[in-house]
């Protein structure tokens, strides 16, 4: 199993008026194996540490069981 990739995206105000584009872009990205994390300026700017804690949420996973050969399972 392949694992998914993310992109982190900082959008401005007036990328609000695209969202149908976005919603084409990101099922577009899903199908390549990509996951779009998608944030405001003014979220990073006014709230940076909620952003981290969403983007840590979002991007960590267990690691895979490792095999006694000490190489990690796929």
């Amino acid at each position: 199993m392949r694992a998914m990739m993310t992109i982190i995206e900082v959008d401005g105000d007036t990328h609000g008026f695209q969202a149908d584009y976005d919603a084409v872009r990101d099922r577009y990205f899903r199908t390549e194996g990509y996951c779009v994390i998608r944030f405001s300026n003014r979220d990073v700017m006014t709230n940076m540490e909620g952003v981290l804690t969403m983007i840590a949420e979002r991007v960590t996973s267990p690691l895979p069981t490792l095999s006694p050969e000490g190489e990690r399972a796929v």
